[in-house]
């Protein structure tokens, strides 16, 4: 994932609540997030962002305990 995963996939609300998720993510492990709630009596605005590029190392730790 950290290697090969790049693109961005968003989800946008339905039923009444108007909201957004966004994820974009870079090859090399690097996740920016955004997420959107608006309503007429609240907003919420968030944005993140995520790095796993410590994910190889894990995954070689978690091979040698065989």
């Amino acid at each position: 994932m950290w290697q090969d995963l790049a693109g961005t996939a968003e989800l946008n609300g339905d039923y009444r609540v108007d909201f957004s998720v966004k994820l974009a993510m870079s090859s090399g492990g690097h996740v920016d997030i955004e997420i959107e709630i608006n309503q007429p009596w609240a907003s919420l605005r968030i944005e993140a962002e995520t790095d796993q590029t410590y994910l190889p190392a894990l995954r070689d730790g978690l091979l040698e305990i065989r």
